[in-house]
């Protein structure tokens, strides 16, 4: 992970500023202003369930706390306390029945308090359809909303059918602000111009979020191509590491399995064997372990000897008599050091990998 290093210490406070940045997000309900549009979808009564008990302990905190919720005279819930009077007391387990309520307004004859609020939101959606339905190559003369509406009225009738939608849309959006109109809200051009206000307002929103999103999404780019290019630099810094290691493991075979006389070279021949005693490799800490019984350890001698190069035969003989043998491989031998494995377990004996490879290249390299 060295090579890692660097690069790790160089990006991590870009890093830690772009995630945290990732994470400052605004509330959902917000961006998407759901709380102006969701109440135009609803078309079942309100309603909850509630026990006796739980309104009268309502009422009872209402009128208790009545100054700091309704300070207001004129305010509707206290004129609502004061015409209830005092809560009742709390009723028996057995008589207390839950009942639902329907939400209404306290006005009779009035639909709804939410109303007003859906037809506005209702017909500010319809304004920006008309917006967004508006043909391009249409030239308007600049002035009031009323005016450009019906400059777009007038060019949407003129094209026939294929501005029928536009022309459908049109008498939708006039007659809502009528109704608006008509329910005292305030007069048609006064609705007309609030509602290009606020449109305005949440398209100039939408297009800085969209300008940050593009920031972001560059910045982004950025990061990937810093990776990027890193991931290259880091394949070939492995490439350049593989190649490196297969050169030493093939110089230091062909190495080994060379003699002293280079005019040999093209005639192979075993060379060896190199003779040494179980207590001499014991005692320099090539053998790590032995299952050789202890009394038979003085006349235990193994001969090195190498059939081809990078391959070795180790002899265990006993009294001069050859008995099993152990295969060795160069390769072998430099990938568990490579790896950092520092013993090589076989069925009679555990060598030091680090020594052993020092006692074959001492031997067969460079010769006795």
């Amino acid at each position: 992970m060295e090579p890692l290093n660097s690069m790790l210490e160089r990006c991590t406070p870009r890093m830690n500023n772009f995630l945290e940045r990732l994470t400052e997000v605004e509330d959902l309900n917000e961006h998407l202003a759901m709380d102006r549009y969701t109440e135009l979808g609803k078309s079942h009564e309100i309603t909850i369930t509630i026990t006796l008990n739980e309104m009268y302990f309502v009422h009872n905190l209402f009128l208790q706390y009545l100054d700091g919720v309704a300070p207001d005279e004129k305010d509707p819930l206290r004129m609502l306390l004061q015409k209830a009077g005092p809560a009742p007391p709390q009723l028996p387990r057995k008589e207390n029945a839950n009942v639902e309520l329907r939400l209404i307004s306290s006005k009779e004859g009035q639909k709804s308090q939410l109303r007003p609020a859906q037809i506005y939101a209702e017909a500010k959606l319809q304004l920006f359809e008309v917006i967004r339905s508006v043909p391009k190559d249409l030239d308007l003369v600049d002035g009031d909303v009323t005016s450009l509406l019906d400059q777009i009225y007038r060019a949407a009738h003129a094209g026939g059918k294929k501005n029928r939608d536009l022309v459908d849309l049109l008498k939708r959006l006039i007659g809502t602000t009528k109704k608006l109109a008509d329910m005292g809200i305030d007069s048609e051009s006064a609705i007309y111009e609030r509602m290009r206000r606020e449109l305005s307002g949440e398209i100039l929103h939408a297009d800085a979020r969209l300008k940050k999103v593009a920031a972001d999404i560059s910045k982004l780019k950025q990061v990937e191509k810093a990776l990027e290019e890193y991931n290259v630099f880091a394949n070939q810094q492995l490439q350049a590491y593989e190649a490196y290691m297969k050169n030493v493991r093939t110089s230091t075979s062909t190495s080994i399995g060379t003699g002293r006389d280079k005019s040999k070279r093209k005639k192979e021949h075993v060379t060896g064997p190199f003779k040494f005693s179980h207590h001499t490799l014991t005692r320099e800490g090539i053998i790590k372990h032995s299952e050789v019984p202890e009394d038979k350890r003085a006349h235990i001698t193994l001969e090195f000897t190498s059939p081809s190069p990078g391959l070795f035969t180790v002899h265990i003989c006993y009294r001069g008599k050859s008995g099993a043998e152990i295969k060795l491989s160069i390769d072998d031998l430099l990938e568990r050091q490579a790896t950092s494995q520092q013993v090589l377990e076989t069925e009679y004996m555990s060598f030091s990998v680090n020594l052993l490879i020092y006692l074959l290249n001492k031997n067969f390299l460079l010769g006795r």
